[in-house]
């Protein structure tokens, strides 16, 4: 006999799991083409998608002649213009659809679509794999397809920065798996029942769905930010050939690490080493609105650096601070420094990894809804990757720098917390700091001779199209003594260097500099809004001076980007009491302590259109619940087996006796002492009694009265004490296999997965 179908039992189980899953796909779909679509319509497209694919499963022929009619009904609706309804969303379909293939024609494959086009991707998703998952589940007994597809798709959204994925991708696999496990289940009972073989058994599937439970609460729990792959020059070739790829996680401007960088952006095309020809890029990189016009050059702040080696910049090791849950960071201004206060909001264009851009000194950050965290360097970074159109509000202390006030500032003091701010790779000649002493000898303070320095660089020849350093040249001095031209990452690397010759602490920042003469839009509340291209990415320096904080310097000669004003009048000396007088040209006395709070109270909590939720402090994952959880679940898993394996389900005597002689054959085959297929109970007993002595009473009395149960007309009675026989000589062959064979061997055997058709 052949197999037949699958039960009914099972057809439903998988498709009540098939809508679930596909339910998973649109979910992850739709918020990653922020499609606003109600969660009980994804159910229906999901359950009309499954049903339609049970249907075509079933009556493939009826199917496709309803398929067929509907089909032509539709057309000749719409020619005899009777459906004014469909023609008119035909019409808007073929629209959108028009739009997106223009976009992508250009390249532009980040773009939206409309919804009619985004609901008609997802029915069409839905029915697909519907389609897929259904046919393969019920007739060859997996999913295997099901989740090759749903891996690429899923892993295309996590690599554009769509966190949630993850979260979907874990429930999408769990679900095609519990489907492979029944539909393997479902083919074993068809063609059991179809071979005549085992009637009335069914597969075991709790173990196993089981296992695939514990492993995806336990994927829950384990991280989803892993740091991707880098390709080096095949990474290179391949965002060359295809330039969408350099928008995904691991290329463009996380470069592998979710922090912005130059590398992203046009500049620096060699990966890994800094230089090279600039190939500019006038991609819409973000949005930037502030409460007042520009007075000055923003530096909207990224990535900061602290490691020089020769030929990159490296992070370093700085410590995570901590930010208060009302989202509030520390001040490294002196007391008195005049400072005023900037709000602006960011809106990225394009996927900006996890880096959360600030500038000058942010005090507070809002509108992240997973909060942010920092460290002692700088830098900020979120805790979820901020994806294009995410609004998020700085609030920035402005210092009105003052030349006269920071010309009083000493020398760095004796302490270490600066120290890897005056690091110098052993990379770097002699012949630098000799060039440094020399432009720097007439300079009476660390200011002074910072500002030496800053025109001695802004006076090279800006040029886009210069070589990287030659192998084994340390990169500074192949700028400073070979080119002597170059653009922002070689001035700033250079005053970076040249500044720690010195003694005045420094580091290498990236991100992009907003000067006042951009484009940008007014509002009716008087904000301002600046459309910040790709090609305005810059690098800068950033010198600390005790006492006063980190002072921003631009080393490049760029003529959109003029010098930084620092013509601010320094503070009053303090008087004898020690209390500064009030500055003149500020809005408030520096050393008012209330400033920042009455700052706080005069504005708005949230910004617009964004949530808010205080950042938490340093999370560790959990991995002590993780190994709890795996060892909690591998427990119950055992126990489970255990117990199924031991309990007696019968009641009446007659088949007490019956359960208790086939677990015995059962439990005895697990340790190679199970009967032969030409052996009778009889004789399974005596041969039984021969291995195991202690054994052979118990065995030939339960032997006989299993043959009178078993093969004894259905009225004849069974002794009463048969069940309880039974069941004492079940209890003595647990134990004779635990005397022998020892506990651990004895559960090893007895939890050892083994299938048996």
């Amino acid at each position: 006999m052949v197999a037949g179908r699958a039960s009914f039992r099972y057809q439903a189980l998988i498709s009540l799991l098939a809508i679930l899953m596909v339910n998973a796909l649109l979910t992850s779909l739709s918020g990653f083409w922020h499609l606003d679509v109600a969660q009980n319509r994804l159910l229906l497209y999901s359950g009309a998608a499954v049903l339609f694919a049970w249907l075509g499963w079933r009556l493939p022929w009826v199917t496709t002649a309803l398929l067929l009619l509907t089909g032509v009904g539709l057309v000749a609706g719409v020619y005899m213009e009777r459906l004014p309804g469909v023609d008119f969303y035909l019409q808007t379909l073929g629209g959108q659809v028009s739009e997106f293939i223009q976009s992508i024609h250009e390249n532009q494959f980040n773009a939206s679509f409309g919804p009619v086009l985004g609901i008609f991707f997802l029915i069409s998703i839905a029915v697909l794999t519907a389609v897929v998952v259904i046919p393969e589940s019920l007739t060859k007994g997996n999913t295997f397809w099901a989740i090759a597809a749903g891996t690429v798709v899923f892993g295309t959204q996590w690599a554009w920065y769509y966190d949630p994925a993850w979260t979907h991708f874990i429930a999408f696999s769990t679900l095609a798996f519990l489907i492979w496990i029944l539909g393997q289940a479902a083919r074993r009972d068809a063609a059991w029942a179809g071979s005549g073989r085992k009637i009335g058994y069914a597969s075991h599937v709790t173990t196993p769905l089981a296992v695939v439970l514990v492993l995806a609460i336990i994927s829950m729990v384990l991280p989803s930010h892993w740091e991707p792959l880098d390709l080096g020059a095949w990474g290179e070739k391949a965002q060359e050939a295809f330039p969408v790829l350099k928008q995904l996680r691991g290329s463009g401007v996380g470069t592998g690490t979710g922090r912005f960088s130059l590398r992203g952006t046009g500049f620096s095309p060699v990966l890994g080493t800094l230089g090279g020809p600039v190939r500019l890029d006038n991609t819409v990189a973000l949005y930037f609105t502030v409460d007042r016009p520009l007075e000055e050059t923003a530096y909207l702040r990224g990535s900061i650096y602290q490691v020089y080696d020769g030929q990159t910049w490296t992070r370093g090791n700085p410590e995570e601070i901590e930010v208060t849950p009302d989202g509030t960071l520390p001040t490294y201004f002196g007391s008195d420094v005049s400072r005023t206060y900037l709000t602006a909001r960011v809106k990225p264009a394009l996927n900006m990894g996890f880096t959360v851009f600030n500038l000058w000194e942010p005090q507070q950050i809002k509108g992240l809804k997973n909060g942010y965290r920092a460290d002692a360097d700088g830098y900020l970074w979120a805790n979820r990757t901020i994806t294009k159109g995410t609004n998020y509000e700085i609030f920035a202390r402005v210092p009105t720098y003052s030349a006269d006030h920071l010309r009083r500032i000493g020398t760095i003091g004796s302490g270490d917390a600066y120290l890897p701010y005056l690091q110098i790779a052993e990379s770097v000649p002699p012949r630098v700091g000799e060039l440094t002493a020399a432009l720097t000898a007439d300079a009476p303070t660390p200011y002074d001779k910072a500002v030496a320095i800053e025109a001695f660089l802004r006076s090279m020849p800006y040029d886009l199209n210069v070589g990287p350093a030659p192998d084994g040249q340390d990169f500074v001095d192949h700028f400073l003594f070979d080119l002597k031209r170059g653009y922002c990452v070689y001035s700033a690397t250079a005053m970076t260097v040249m500044l720690r010759q010195v003694g005045i602490p420094s580091r290498m920042v990236e991100g992009f500099a907003i000067p006042q003469s951009l484009q940008y839009t007014d509002d009716a509340g008087g904000r301002r809004t600046y459309t910040v291209l790709n090609s305005q990415a810059h690098a800068w320096v950033e010198a600390y001076f005790p006492n006063y904080g980190w002072v921003t310097f631009d080393p490049t000669p760029r003529g959109d980007l003029p010098l930084i004003d620092r013509s601010a009048p320094a503070p009053a000396e303090p008087d004898e009491s020690g209390t500064a007088g009030p500055v003149e040209g500020s809005d408030v006395p520096a050393t008012d302590p209330n400033l920042e709070e009455d700052f706080n109270e005069g504005r708005d909590s949230t910004p617009e259109d964004a949530d808010f939720t205080p950042s938490p402090l340093k999370r560790e994952w959990p991995w002590l619940l993780t190994a709890l959880a795996a060892f909690a679940g591998a427990f119950l898993l055992a126990w489970r087996r255990l117990a199924n394996q031991e309990r007696i389900a019968a009641r009446e005597g007659r088949q007490v006796v019956q359960e208790v002689w086939n677990k015995t054959a059962s439990l005895m085959d697990q340790f190679q002492y199970g009967p032969q297929p030409y052996q009778t109970a009889a004789e399974y007993a005596r041969d039984l009694g021969r291995r195991w002595p202690q054994l052979q009473d118990s065995a030939d009395e339960v032997a006989r009265e299993y043959n009178e149960a078993r093969f004894s007309p259905p009225g004849h009675p069974v002794p009463p004490e048969a069940g309880a026989n039974a069941k004492s000589f079940w209890a003595k062959v647990h134990a004779a296999l635990f005397v022998r064979f020892g506990w651990r061997i004895y559960l090893w055997r007895r939890l050892k997965w083994r299938h048996k058709a």
